[in-house]
């Protein structure tokens, strides 16, 4: 698979992610739906973005690299999030409420299980697509 094709299933996988997941945590309401969906896809796109350089390193995900793409796809979303909290942090921009919630959100931490859900989702979808598509010989 060459490197746009992965890239187009890199994305595919992200968009159908954010789909599944706004599904399981929409109340049913088709409004809800659309409302997690926006909010998921303002969140894991950025994320998306930042993880495209490995989409484009690793080629296929046998032996090791399975495992590091992975490992490193499901972290990649709670990872970057906990800078972020960091950053704001130490900007002077955040308080307690940020990391613990507050009347209108919930807080980093279930954020971090959120973009942990979501990062697991697009990346299991990414490897499973990698795995299914047999790789050309080189000669």
């Amino acid at each position: 698979m060459n490197v746009l094709a992965r890239m187009a299933v890199w994305f595919a996988s992200v968009f159908i992610s954010i789909g599944v997941f706004s599904v399981l945590f929409s109340m049913g309401s088709i409004a809800e739906f659309f409302f997690v969906y926006r909010i998921t896809l303002i969140f894991a796109l950025p994320v998306a973005f930042l993880y495209l350089p490995v989409v484009v390193a690793i080629k296929d995900a046998q032996q090791g690299r399975f495992w590091a793409l992975l490992a490193s796809g499901i972290l990649i979303g709670p990872v970057s999030l906990g800078i972020w909290g960091l950053i704001l942090q130490l900007r002077g921009a955040a308080t307690a409420s940020q990391w613990r919630g507050d009347d209108i959100g919930p807080g980093l931490g279930y954020g971090l299980v959120l973009a942990l859900i979501v990062g697991s989702l697009t990346t299991t979808l990414y490897v499973a697509a990698l795995r299914t598509v047999p790789r050309r010989n080189a000669g």
